[in-house]
């Protein structure tokens, strides 16, 4: 289906075909089909298009011999609707010896919540509009800003998102399952990232640049953050190995709830300093790099306090305040909290060499 700037509507629902073109310049393109949606090239730019499955899925024409395919609705708001299937595009489906597929959408919204919602783009800005799925998988190969409009991403399985650029995911109606993160920023091209849940954040993977200045936050506004899987839950930067650690801050808050990472695979790989403000906080790494608490001007607040190095060390770049208990362990390394306002009920430790110090009486359990 082309036309030279006129809508494009097929829209009954008796429509069955095989691979699907549309291309409309600057109008609308609305398809349905009854069936499974087989798209090839689909193009428009500056009107909002919509291209919706009945009873089965909408997926790139990926089968070996067949041409290249491509979605792309740009300055504009491409939704995607398989109330029954599942949603793969961009190359999420694509096969050895298949076309080359490419996403360049720059706003999607999409549905498919009894299936999964893959999408891969390549356009510089991306904008994801309301999402509801049972599971959801974005890669954005652009190097500008991937950010969020609408309700708010909903997926009851996992999440995972993997970018070159500045990830904003803040809806205070995001809803996941385990969240995976990877950051593909390099130190010369750092971006930051921030993620945003409703209710309980469980961090399944993070990955960002080392040595690079990258930001990290992660908010819950009526839950906890956690972590799980043994996925490697790695916040600020690359823990142990080359490159070093990360420059950035990284910021936890659980405006409701408890902070809870301690994973065995999860390390806080920043010189940065890690912020937090939750009820109880715990922050247990493997230790390849010293865990760096606080950071200047920051406030870092928490009922009860708990930090674990397995081998490594714990020490501090900003004020700390701990109205219960706060207890620190560093198995082989040392422990260094000094630092001019720093403020707990109670203190209890176990390293090699401790230095703790604090302006006002200190109890020591």
């Amino acid at each position: 289906f082309t036309t030279d700037g006129a809508n494009i509507v097929v829209n009954n629902t008796g429509n069955n075909f095989g691979r699907v073109n549309a291309s409309a310049g600057n109008a609308g393109i609305t398809l349905r089909e009854n069936g499974t949606i087989k798209l090839g090239a689909f193009s428009n730019n500056g009107t909002a298009s919509t291209i919706t499955s009945e009873t089965g899925s909408i997926i790139e024409d990926s089968a070996v011999g067949s041409a290249a395919t491509s979605y792309s609705t740009t300055n504009a708001t491409l939704t995607l609707n398989a109330a029954a299937g599942s949603i793969q595009l961009g190359r999420a489906t694509n096969v050895t010896g298949g076309p080359v597929t490419a996403g360049s959408s720059t706003r999607i919204a999409a549905s498919a919540p009894s299936g999964s919602v893959q999408l891969v783009s390549t356009t510089t800005n991306l904008v994801v509009d309301t999402v509801n799925a049972n599971s959801f998988s974005l890669i954005h190969t652009g190097n500008g800003n991937l950010t969020q409009a609408g309700s708010g991403i909903k997926s009851f399985g996992p999440a995972s998102f993997t970018s070159n650029a500045n990830m904003t995911i803040t809806n205070t109606g995001n809803n996941f399952g385990r969240v995976s993160i990877i950051g593909n920023q390099t130190a010369s091209n750092t971006k930051n990232i921030t993620i945003t849940e409703g209710g309980t954040l469980n961090l399944g993977t993070v990955t960002m640049a080392g040595t690079a200045g990258g930001n990290f936050t992660a908010t819950s506004t009526n839950g906890d953050i956690i972590d799980s899987g043994l996925g490697g839950v790695k916040l600020g930067g690359v823990a142990g190995g080359t490159p070093a650690p990360g420059t950035g801050i990284v910021t936890l808050v659980a405006n409701s709830g408890n902070i809870l990472l301690d994973d065995s695979t999860t390390d806080f790989a920043t010189t940065g300093g890690v912020v937090f403000r939750g009820g109880n906080v715990t922050l247990s790494g493997l230790g390849q790099t010293t865990i760096w608490l606080g950071a200047a001007d920051q406030p870092s607040t928490a009922g009860n306090l708990t930090v674990t190095s397995a081998i490594g060390s714990i020490a501090n770049t900003g004020n700390l305040t701990v109205t219960g208990n706060a207890f620190f362990e560093a198995g082989a390394g040392y422990i260094a909290i000094i630092q001019t306002a720093i403020q707990f009920g109670s203190i209890l430790f176990v390293g090699n060499l401790v230095s703790i110090g604090q302006t006002i009486n200190m109890y020591m359990l």
